[in-house]
């Protein structure tokens, strides 16, 4: 028999390790479904595990803060309901792999439970919780992080094929549509990937949950290392296959990414939204603009600025994102 009250003290005192615990074993287990039987059922079961990441912080905040009265109800719910309309109605427009059937819409309407219940939660009765999802309702920090977290990578694509091309080398441009065409393929990408590919799923355990608690035992930079070595793993079942030997990249590439966006996360005092928007968009925008060695390059050179501007190698004496 399984002691619950055991469970819960080791679960309060050893938080980290139990997010990361229960994070690989929800993630792997589906994503192992879906490489075993790759069918409608397992594309749909797969975002359980993608999920992993925002519903462990989730389960372990509330089991570790005390619950508080909250009259916010109303509006709580009222969010929830609008974020699961259009996160479902988002997935059915962006399926373009499977014909619609009813398995699919069904199975829209239960994933959009998912970012819904991440969204919603930053009115949580319970103030662990609150503390983790509360920057989707109210955002923290000045908007100029925020046009930095939306036009930082971007903008590093960009300048990475101006130079190459300026060196008279060749870039490979993806098809694209134009028009109005185009600003609605990339909304509804952006719709797409903030609520089933970076933005809820992730950014909430990476950066809510797992950052801060490793930023009150490491300096930014080291658990940023931590943290970024841990989430390219994460990726493995789903990625090792399709980089193989290059995995190794991935991962250095996973950790550069982690490192800018602490930096954003340290800066806006905490939000999430902030480092969710820089993912989503990070996600996307190798979907419509080349990618450059040059881009790399920037990309590097970006962290290293940060690193040094923002002396990332020392422990931070007061973080208050806590």
């Amino acid at each position: 028999m399984i002691d619950i009250a055991n469970s819960i003290s080791y679960i309060k005192k050893y938080p980290l390790l139990t997010f990361f615990l229960f994070t690989f074993i929800i993630s792997w287990v589906f994503f192992f479904i879906y490489l075993l039987f790759l069918n409608v059922i397992s594309q749909l079961l797969i975002f359980i595990g993608i999920y992993a990441p925002a519903i462990t912080a989730l389960i372990i905040s509330r089991m570790t803060g005390l619950q508080q009265n909250d009259s916010r109800k109303k509006l709580k719910w009222a969010i929830f309901t609008v974020v699961w309309i259009i996160a479902t109605l988002t997935f059915i427009i962006n399926i373009r792999t499977m014909d619609l059937s009813i398995v699919i819409i069904v199975g829209a309407i239960f994933l959009g439970l998912l970012p819904a219940l991440v969204i919603s939660s930053g009115f949580s009765n319970n103030p662990d919780v609150k503390m983790v999802f509360r920057s989707y309702i109210k955002p923290k920090g000045h908007f100029v992080w925020y046009l930095i977290a939306i036009l930082l990578i971007p903008s590093s694509l960009l300048l990475g094929t101006i130079f190459t091309l300026s060196l008279g080398q060749d870039v490979y441009w993806i098809s694209l549509p134009i028009g109005l065409e185009l600003i609605g393929l990339i909304a509804i990408t952006f719709m797409y990937t903030f609520f089933y590919g970076a933005g809820t799923n992730e950014e909430p355990g990476w950066r809510g949950f797992a950052l801060p608690r490793l930023q009150t035992k490491f300096s930014p930079l080291i658990a940023s290392i931590i943290l970024g070595l841990i989430w390219g793993f994460w990726h493995a079942p789903i990625y090792l296959p399709q980089y193989g030997s290059q995995f190794g990249i991935f991962l250095l590439n996973t950790i550069k990414i982690a490192i800018i966006l602490t930096w954003l996360y340290n800066r806006t005092g905490g939000s999430v939204l902030a480092t969710a928007l820089m993912h989503t968009i990070g996600n996307i925008t190798y979907e419509f603009l080349p990618s450059t060695l040059a881009s790399d390059l920037i990309q590097l050179g970006i962290m290293i600025v940060l690193i040094l501007t923002d002396r990332m190698w020392k422990k931070k004496k007061e973080l208050n994102l806590l």
